[in-house]
């Protein structure tokens, strides 16, 4: 899929989940886009053209703990945090991080940083 038929499909669910969201509070709505000019609102969806640019990859961590009743999407109203995964991010960065100074020894020049 390319990035006209990606930004077409993503149009397309934006109508659908904004009519489906007026039709469960018994209402109807109209959605329209105007220009060829898109504006993403979220992190996730501005990631691919990043990624056009330069190598990487996105890493979803999960929070899952049905024992606390963490259970729910956090933008949902019945989302609980458990506060014990908090560590768990970070340690990957810092995996990541090491892993790639690792792998970089003898290739990175220090005195031109």
């Amino acid at each position: 899929m390319n990035k006209a038929e990606a930004m077409q499909a993503l149009e397309h669910r934006d109508k659908q989940s904004a009519v489906r969201q007026a039709a469960v509070h018994r209402c109807s709505d109209e959605v329209e886009f105007f220009g060829k000019e898109h504006h993403t609102f979220m992190g996730s969806e501005d990631f691919a053209f990043y990624l056009d640019k330069v190598s990487g990859f996105m890493l979803f961590l999960g929070a899952r703990n049905e024992k606390i009743g963490a259970i729910h999407a956090p933008h949902s109203s019945h989302y609980i945090l458990d506060e014990d995964v908090l560590p768990i991010g970070p340690a990957i960065h810092a995996a990541f991080a090491h892993s790639f100074l690792s792998d970089s020894i003898g290739k990175l020049h220090l005195h031109n940083l």
